[in-house]
């Protein structure tokens, strides 16, 4: 990286800046988590995870999709709750 580029904001990161800062601070933190970690993968390992999550998938695809159908029915019969991550847990409080 030049000088100039670490003083001089693309306008991809201008962009960025402006999507996160649109966010509350709590998924602000979310997108810097999750860019963190990316910054921490190679290309390969990015492809390779993205290749057995779709073998995965399609090996599964039936066991998804009756999840999916158990999900939606037990959300209109109300028998569902909120889940939300709070300090890096989740919970239903």
């Amino acid at each position: 990286m030049t000088a100039q580029s670490s003083l001089q904001p693309t306008s991809l990161e201008q962009m960025l800046i402006a999507a996160v800062r649109q966010l509350t601070p709590e998924r602000a933190a979310q997108v810097l988590d999750f860019a963190r970690w990316l910054s921490t993968q190679t290309q390969a390992e990015l492809e390779r995870e993205e290749q057995e999550w779709e073998q995965a998938y399609a090996a599964n695809r039936p066991n998804f999709r009756t999840l999916a159908e158990q999900a939606l029915t037990e959300l209109d019969a109300g028998d569902t709750v909120e889940l939300k991550i709070q300090h890096g847990k989740l919970t239903t409080e």
